[in-house]
């Protein structure tokens, strides 16, 4: 087997052979994002104790950035950009880091984001951070429970990223699925967690979409709309 990326994902993939984010207000504001990241491990493990015994809930996590690696980014910007994926659609912004490289790749192709969040506060974190990244005129921010926030969808999807909490994303893509585009790219994140178990079945099961090689352990499945 050849080299991999951290993200468990060929580095001969030819989605790597796209050009990286050039834009420097962009890539500065990635770079302090992704440094606070690595620093949020105290805040996750706070969170996540507090599922010990009970379930946990998103408020549990309103402080922890739960945020993808650049690796992932890198892949979710190139493979958006080489596509030319103008409608992109996201479920989970946190505070916003995997929505910037959406919408970078969204703004060359000359579209936006659609991104939605369920906690006001992050929410607003991820707004201060898009007027940082100078994207926020091609991100289209929705507040609340997903299944309001996008229930009135208009706008045809060509890619949608899976990033929430994972008891909606089977209502969700069943609600979505009408707007898909012919092609239509499906990312599910976290698919190495239990909880996404379900989802991944529901997409290798579903006749109307077909999955890339997944990889034991690969954070990230790839499911295409046919």
């Amino acid at each position: 087997p050849g080299k991999k990326s951290r993200m468990n994902i060929p580095i001969s993939n030819p989605i790597f052979s796209q050009p990286m984010i050039q834009n420097q207000q962009v890539r500065t504001a990635l770079d302090g994002l992704h440094a606070q990241a690595a620093r949020d491990l105290p805040q996750m493990l706070k969170g996540l104790g507090k599922g010990v015994f009970r379930k946990l809930k998103p408020e549990d996590m309103r402080h922890s950035f739960m945020a993808i690696g650049r690796d992932e980014g890198e892949y979710l910007y190139r493979r958006n950009l080489r596509e030319g994926h103008r409608n992109i659609v996201e479920y989970g912004t946190s505070f916003g880091v995997s929505t910037i490289y959406l919408a970078a790749a969204a703004r060359q192709n000359g579209g936006k984001v659609i991104t939605t969040e369920l906690l006001a506060d992050k929410a607003e974190i991820a707004r201060q951070n898009f007027e940082t990244a100078a994207l926020a005129d091609c991100i289209d921010l929705r507040v609340g429970e997903a299944m309001q926030t996008l229930s009135n969808l208009q706008e045809p999807v060509d890619f949608l990223f899976l990033d929430g909490w994972a008891e909606l994303n089977i209502p969700l893509l069943e609600m979505l699925e009408p707007q898909f585009t012919p092609g239509a790219v499906v990312v599910l994140d976290n698919a190495n967690f239990p909880s996404s178990r379900s989802t991944k079945a529901f997409l290798q099961q579903s006749p109307r979409f077909s999955t890339e090689p997944y990889a034991r352990g690969q954070r990230s499945f790839t499911a295409i709309f046919q």
